[in-house]
């Protein structure tokens, strides 16, 4: 939730006490005035506006409430007793007119008892809210953000068709994964600016810790928080690093994919068919030496199992092909990067300079004209120890960058088109190469 809304949480939150409508918050009885008809699906008790929607509507939406209820309290092994009351609204319009909601709300929860939703909107996220409250030792305890929106998150389970536990895997492979540090001690009071969305984040996390340690410690850990290493026998860095190794584990549809890298503004396209049916040359036979230059020999050596390993503190150590290819080669590497190293991949090398892109911990970037003429960005981080597939293109001058097989960046009248070297680089660790090929496209 935004900061904007701590107002409106506020005012919500200066609830009565006592029957008929225990547990509602000042904000829940100036709407009911406005919605004047009720109907009883207990123990959900439906509000609704007569002349905007049918008691049919109100019927159906009610059974889907409960439905949510009677589900959520299966999963989480919790007894809802009281009524709680959906606050039904026609349409999100008349949804903000009433509540004063912001834009980015679809619904939300206010109080220990209430609702309010606009017709059609998902449920099973506010409903485990109401429901969160009669955790054993929560009632009148804020678990953060990170467990409160986690669960709830968790629980709804995908968003736009997408599992949350998909959305987050993509993002750490993308190496886009924000810190679970970051999102218990700020969030969502200061939520990241853009990137990757920290509802999908909390809501996999959590969803990752119910498979794990299952509903019981999940529900300790949400009723006293700042024990949650001592709950769950790990500290906040192994809980991290495990998280972390089972979202890179997943794996994710292409659909889904698409849509997860559509909503981080990313292209989605795959690459090519001429590029992945193009002729490959494997450049790795004989490497070092063989096939190669090396600016610091000392720097390279054969791996364990084939293929090459690097390593620089400082300065670049690149070793560049013996060889020229034509203009429209791409340069195909799957390799595996230790923590703080970062990758150059070069083409076109010819004593006039080369065409470069570079991915780091901290970011990629595509060079115009070798540099000279300015960079494009892109958020994609080399994830360390990971092996990743890199391909490097360009078409008309078009550069084009893919990981993992599909465009991360496209940045036009980047690359020359000249016959020239390929090669690789590595500063600030270790890295190693498992294939490196030339591409022709068929």
């Amino acid at each position: 939730m935004a900061p904007a809304l701590a107002a409106l949480l506020l005012a919500c939150q200066a609830s009565g006490a006592g029957p008929p409508d225990a547990g509602l918050t000042d904000l829940d009885r100036r709407v009911a005035a406005a919605l004047s008809a009720t109907l009883d699906r207990a123990p959900i008790l439906v509000h609704y506006d007569p002349a905007a929607l049918s008691e049919g509507w109100a019927a159906r939406e009610g059974d889907r409430a409960l439905g949510a209820l009677r589900l959520l309290e299966a999963r989480l092994d919790l007894r809802w007793e009281g009524t709680a009351h959906l606050f039904l609204h026609r349409d999100e319009e008349s949804f903000r007119a009433a509540t004063g909601a912001p834009g980015e709300w679809a619904a939300f929860a206010t109080g220990t008892a209430s609702i309010h939703l606009p017709r059609g909107a998902p449920v099973v996220h506010e409903m485990t809210h109401l429901l969160a409250h009669r955790i054993p030792g929560a009632a009148g305890r804020d678990p953060g953000g990170l467990l409160r929106e986690g669960l709830a998150a968790a629980m709804e389970g995908e968003d736009h068709g997408v599992e949350v536990l998909s959305w987050a895997a993509v993002y750490a492979r993308l190496g886009l994964l924000p810190r679970l540090a970051d999102l218990r001690d700020r969030w969502p009071s200061a939520p990241p600016a853009s990137g990757p969305h920290a509802y999908h984040v909390a809501g996999a996390f959590v969803a990752w810790l119910l498979e794990v340690q299952g509903p019981a410690k999940v529900k300790e850990v949400y009723a006293a928080p700042d024990r949650a290493e001592e709950i769950l026998g790990s500290r906040w860095e192994g809980l991290e690093e495990a998280f972390a190794a089972r979202l890179l584990e997943r794996p994710v549809g292409e659909g889904d994919e698409a849509r997860v890298r559509r909503g981080l503004g990313l292209p989605a396209d795959p690459v090519p068919e001429a590029l992945a049916r193009g002729r490959a040359l494997d450049l790795l036979a004989g490497a070092p030496s063989g096939g190669w230059i090396a600016r610091r020999p000392a720097a390279w050596s054969p791996r364990e199992g084939g293929g090459l390993r690097g390593e620089s503190a400082q300065d670049w150590a690149i070793l560049e092909t013996d060889r020229r290819f034509p203009p429209g080669t791409a340069l195909r590497l799957r390799a595996r990067a230790g923590p703080g190293a970062s990758l150059l991949l070069r083409m076109h090398r010819t004593g006039e300079g080369s065409d470069e892109a570079l991915l780091t911990p901290g970011g990629g970037l595509l060079a115009f004209r070798g540099g000279d003429g300015g960079f494009a960005a892109t958020e994609v981080r080399l994830v360390p120890g990971r092996w990743t597939e890199i391909l490097l293109h360009s078409v008309g001058g078009a550069a084009r960058l893919y990981v993992d097989g599909r465009l991360v960046r496209e940045a036009e009248g980047a690359f020359r088109e000249a016959e020239g070297a390929l090669g690789v680089g590595v500063r600030g660790g270790a890295l190693e190469i498992a294939e490196a090929a030339a591409v022709e496209p068929r």
